[in-house]
């Protein structure tokens, strides 16, 4: 009887089971998972959003840069902020366990969208300085830690464990498609009216992202069994991370992460000296990254429910890894912009992969825990803009994008070796 239940159940949803032993699952309609209830919204409150956010990483850089012409401050002021946020982040998950998700995303939304229009008035005023800018960065990344854990956890909750993902991918447009427009943007409004516009672009679109959000609506969620502390929450979420092998790599590996985005705080410093582009020559550098990660995206919607996840967490870093020394060598704003184009189609199946990976897993009541330990990899990364405009600093950009992409492709390759529960995840 609960074969035919279970069953019965895939019918009515539509979803297809996978044959045993075979490297993909039959494929899922992108339509199909776009039409089911509050999916559509939770897609355009990730769009919108993180719009906003790259205008805002994109206006601190260049705000930064231009206070102090130090790739190390640029650095500082976009990763100093993942330390409290990477600390904090497990608190989120628990969150996420505790409370409505949906709840815990607005009150978010509301708070990045307040510091945004912030900081343009600073910045409007000519009253803004590092340390403003540095303050800000550390409340908005904890801030935004937690409606990473919120936003992703829900695509689970929609859209279901079959179909994530497909899920993830689409999500993974959104976003993708907003480093295409949030760096485009923000690059002709920082040239044609300056950073504060930008700033304040950028807390409109968060502001719009709030809309989509009141929009979705959750499917309920079991009762807790116990009514445990927070603390025996984020002891239990810990143990459980440790003791599952795949977790724990996966941690690992995501720490790694932070090797390849050191050339992130390079771009500014690139665009406006070594190419002698400017403003706009960086946003079109960031621009070329974005539509590179939508034509990823669509590729990647495109696979269907992949299984070889392990696989494609052995390949992707190592092609990411190839691009970025390449970009070590580029004398030309072309060369620069297909380099570009490169490093965003592979950044959708980076992120997608990880973000499955981590879900697979995962139980129920664990999800929101182990979520916030794949939003701890969007901490590394934010830390690798400071770790990279340290080291440009120390030992030149060139050497400091080379070094990043031999020590992030080193370590993915020795991690795929070395882990059975890495090379089996999907295939189980």
């Amino acid at each position: 009887m609960a074969e035919e239940a279970r069953r019965a159940k895939i019918d009515a949803v539509g979803e297809t089971t996978s044959t045993p032993g075979t490297d993909e699952e039959p494929k899922v309609s992108p339509l199909t998972v776009l039409r089911m209830p509050s999916f559509g919204w939770v897609v355009g409150d990730s769009a919108f959003g993180a719009i906003g956010f790259q205008m805002v990483t994109m206006s601190q850089a260049w705000v930064t840069l231009e206070l102090t012409d130090s790739d190390a401050w640029v650095g500082a002021v976009n990763g100093i902020a993942a330390i409290p946020a990477a600390a904090l982040v497990l608190f989120g998950g628990v969150l996420a366990d505790r409370i409505n998700r949906r709840t815990l995303l607005l009150w978010t939304r509301l708070t990045l969208a307040f510091l945004g229009f912030f900081t343009g008035l600073l910045v409007f005023a000519n009253i803004v300085t590092v340390w403003h800018l540095i303050a800000i960065a550390i409340v908005a990344g904890i801030v935004r830690v937690f409606a990473l854990i919120a936003g992703n956890t829900m695509i689970v909750d929609i859209v279901g464990r079959d179909r994530m993902f497909v899920g993830n991918a689409i999500a993974g447009i959104a976003f993708n498609g907003a480093t295409f427009a949030g760096p485009a943007i923000g690059g002709i409004l920082i040239a044609q009216a300056g950073a504060e516009f930008a700033y304040l672009v950028a807390s409109a679109m968060i502001t719009v992202a709030v809309l989509f959000t009141l929009k979705i609506k959750l499917p309920e969620r079991a009762p807790r069994v116990n009514n445990t502390s927070i603390t025996t929450d984020l002891r239990e979420g810990l143990s459980y991370i440790w003791r599952t092998p795949a977790l724990r790599w996966l941690m690992f590996m995501g720490f790694f992460v932070m090797f390849a985005t050191m050339y992130f705080p390079l771009i500014p410093r690139i665009a406006r000296d070594s190419l002698d582009a400017g403003a706009d020559g960086y946003g079109s550098i960031l621009a070329a990254t974005g539509i590179g990660s939508l034509v990823g995206s669509l590729a990647l919607i495109m696979s269907g429910n992949i299984r070889s996840v392990g696989r494609i967490l052995l390949v992707v870093p190592v092609v990411f890894s190839i691009l970025l020394v390449a970009f070590a060598f580029v004398n030309t704003l072309e060369a620069a912009w297909a380099v570009a184009f490169g490093l965003g189609a592979v950044i959708p199946w980076w992120a997608n992969t990880m973000r499955t990976a981590f879900q697979m897993p995962a139980t129920e009541e664990m999800r929101g825990r182990v979520m916030a330990l794949f939003a701890l990899t969007g901490q590394f990364i934010q830390f690798g803009w400071f770790v990279g405009g340290t080291s440009s600093e120390l030992i030149g950009p060139d050497a400091t994008l080379i070094a990043g992409g031999v020590v992030c492709a080193s370590f993915y390759i020795f991690a795929f070796t070395k882990s059975s529960a890495i090379r089996q995840l999907g295939r189980e």
